[in-house]
């Protein structure tokens, strides 16, 4: 972790600031062959689309892996209300929804420059990155921890008992 206190928008969150070992993995093995198989002839930057489609085939993966662990640690079952893989999707739409109003307020705002309106332009976007953050992380928050506490009221109960294998 790279202080995620720190972060200035979802998009930092996720990308830079939280759990990089698993941010690796997810962009080695879910991320760039995503990208490949959809434009494999680009040599630069994927297109938006192609990035946004990429985009949520991570964090959709990140949340069958948090399903994973839900079944092995706690042994909850993954079908039944798939809370973890909601709140990774939802991530993933979010970050995607950021970037297109990252765009959107670029091209709006790319004649301002006078060094003022450059300050304000840097402050809105501040806000805005921040505002997502905060949306992302607290909303869709019940999603992710929901499961974690319910597990955990019986949480003696349902894991490997000490000496016994899965």
């Amino acid at each position: 972790m790279d202080a995620p206190i720190l972060a200035s928008s979802l998009r930092d969150f996720w990308s830079r600031r939280w759990n990089s070992l698993i941010k690796r993995y997810l962009h080695h093995f879910v991320f760039t062959p995503v990208i490949r198989r959809l434009e494999p002839s680009t040599a630069t930057r994927p297109s938006r689309l192609t990035g946004a489609i990429a985009t949520l085939a991570a964090f959709v993966a990140s949340g069958v892996l948090h399903e994973y662990v839900m079944l092995v640690v706690f042994r909850a079952p993954f079908w039944t209300d798939l809370q973890q893989l909601a709140y990774f999707s939802v991530q993933g739409v979010l970050c995607v929804a950021e970037r297109a109003a990252q765009d959107v307020w670029a091209s709006q705002t790319k004649s301002w420059t006078s060094p003022g309106a450059t300050r304000i332009r840097r402050a809105a976007e501040g806000v805005v990155g921040r505002a997502f953050l905060f949306v992302g992380l607290v909303g869709p928050g019940l999603l992710f921890m929901k499961q974690y506490l319910d597990c955990g009221k019986g949480v003696r109960a349902k894991m490997v008992p000490q000496g016994q294998s899965f």
